[in-house]
């Protein structure tokens, strides 16, 4: 599978990607594991009682040659969670409500949440002494209190070396959360030695979890550190308030976007 998802709101017309993969690099599903890898969006996507956002999917199967490659979804819509439409239905028990992408070959199915006055978290994680140990997968992970239930997957990897940069930075494939001002971001990582240990979960050699938790603030930046073994890491999260109003050369709606048949 590859192509993309994206989001458009009225404080930026600009696509904010969900999932976005080239054909060489593309993701492969099963009936066990039918989820999207989702590296965004890179910034809240933003929704009020007057302006909606605007929701993209063009997915493709790849085939042997791209000639033999397929579209399964092409779709756009609008997404509104004040105006209950045909294409979303009402809030599930976890306050996620389920929005369908149907198309002619498949369907997507988006669970989209609402998270009221709230401030973008930007998330880093710096090793800042020792190295991850070699062997141990690891899964790094974002929440907040107003659903504690639901991680935000910033990085899940397997027992390859993680991707650190030149300063220290591990590399992940998600970085911003939208946090309740009044309530808290938690960040934690688990690591394991093999996938069975992580199914058994029982004992804590074998399984090692940390967390840290963190209280929201509309600007600035936060720390705290996490540890595994002999690696050190820095936890940093930049804070920032969400546009409250769209830029003057920002269209207020998206009447003049087409959408796909």
């Amino acid at each position: 599978m590859f192509g993309m998802v994206a989001v458009r709101d009225f404080v930026d017309r600009n696509r904010n990607f969900v999932f976005y993969r080239t054909r060489d690099n593309c993701q492969t599903l099963s009936e066990t594991d039918p989820y999207l890898e989702l590296t965004g969006p890179t910034r809240t996507v933003v929704v009020t009682k007057n302006d909606d956002a605007m929701v993209e999917v063009y997915l493709k199967l790849k085939g042997n040659t791209e000639n033999e490659d397929r579209y399964l979804i092409h779709y756009a819509d609008h997404i509104s969670l004040f105006s209950r439409g045909s294409y979303i239905s009402d809030a599930s028990e976890d306050n996620f409500y389920p929005f369908l992408c149907h198309s002619k070959h498949g369907m997507l199915h988006i669970r989209v949440g609402e998270i009221r006055s709230s401030v973008e978290a930007t998330i880093f994680v710096r090793v800042v002494d020792g190295l991850w140990p070699d062997g141990f997968h690891g899964h790094f992970a974002a929440r907040t209190s107003s659903d504690e239930r639901q991680d935000v997957v910033l990085l899940d990897f397997g027992a390859a070396k993680v991707s650190v940069d030149g300063d220290g930075y591990i590399n992940l494939s998600r970085q911003v959360v939208s946090v309740e001002l009044e309530g808290s971001l938690e960040v934690r990582f688990m690591a394991w030695k093999d996938d069975k240990a992580l199914k058994e979960c029982q004992d804590d050699n074998e399984v090692v979890n940390g967390e840290v938790r963190l209280k929201p603030e509309k600007a600035g930046r936060s720390y705290a550190s996490l540890r595994l073994g002999s690696c050190v890491m820095e936890v940093l999260v930049a804070w920032s308030q969400v546009l409250p109003e769209p830029h003057p050369d920002v269209p207020d709606s998206f009447e003049d976007y087409p959408c796909p048949a």
